[in-house]
């Protein structure tokens, strides 16, 4: 794969690095599941876990230092990523950034703000895969195709009914984790 190289090799380091680092947000949240044995896959949402304790500091930090991660991340996606169209993806994926750090700021128990945020979050890191993975498309033709199904899986999951929203909410964030992931070893190795 062809990817361009930031202005600055130890920044692009730097990016990808953070790509790899937002899936540590996983192991907090498992272990915030494990200090909350009411805690149903099938009943609750995942946000749930952010109300009250020590789960929910575990929780509400994690989601704010993986959308710092993300944030940072993300400004090394259209540096990375060729086309005009990557732009907007790069976008994109700022605003889910910053709306994950906004569900850890404003738990269920600030009000509405937190559904909106959790909205905001889902719905911009579906559409920035599906317009990264077009944009990816046409320089690696394997790293689009996986970034297209990491964007349907995320958007497709909450197409079937769920008692709670848990299970959704997982599969559509390690999703984008994972895309982060991937092309911050990309960065790594190609910067």
């Amino acid at each position: 794969m062809r990817l361009a190289r930031p202005a600055s090799m130890g920044l692009g380091k730097l990016l990808g690095a953070c790509g790899i680092a937002t899936l540590l947000v996983f192991p907090m949240i498992l272990i915030a599941i494990q200090l909350s044995p009411w805690f149903s896959w099938f009943d609750n949402a995942l946000s749930d876990l952010g109300v009250s304790g020590v789960a929910a500091t575990i929780f509400n930090s994690s989601l704010i230092a993986g959308g710092v991660l993300a944030s940072v991340f993300s400004l090394g996606v259209k540096a990375v990523i060729p086309g005009r169209l990557s732009y907007v993806g790069a976008m994109l994926f700022m605003l889910a950034s910053l709306s994950l750090i906004g569900i850890g700021v404003f738990p269920e128990t600030a009000g509405r703000i937190h559904f909106y945020f959790s909205v905001a979050f889902f719905v911009f890191l579906a559409l920035s895969m599906l317009v990264n993975g077009v944009s990816l498309f046409f320089t690696s033709r394997k790293l689009g195709l996986f970034t297209l199904l990491l964007g349907a899986v995320s958007a497709v999951v909450w197409l079937f009914p769920h008692r709670g929203v848990a299970i959704p909410e997982f599969i559509a964030a390690l999703s984008g984790s994972t895309w982060s992931a991937v092309l911050g070893f990309r960065m790594l190795k190609y910067v």
